[in-house]
């Protein structure tokens, strides 16, 4: 439990690090160090801050760092 906390607090210091306001599916596929087809399942997720702009598909960097702290949240509680 504790590999997995540190693990997300790792993620959400990265997302911090990043001057961006969105991410690509890729770009979060590997800042999350998961699978591009397991973060286009979480773009569908409720909460999971992803938008569409035309056929792109966008990820809020902030709202993934919040949905990061979220995820550490019901893991230690």
């Amino acid at each position: 439990m504790e590999e997995i906390i540190a693990l997300l607090q790792q993620i959400k210091a990265q997302l911090e690090v990043r001057n961006k306001l969105t991410l690509s599916v890729d770009e979060a596929a590997q800042m999350l160090g998961l699978s591009r087809p397991i973060v286009m399942e979480l773009t569908h997720a409720e909460g999971f801050p992803a938008f569409n702009v035309g056929k792109r598909i966008l990820i809020h960097a902030q709202g993934l760092a919040e949905w990061v702290d979220r995820q550490m949240e019901q893991k230690a509680g």
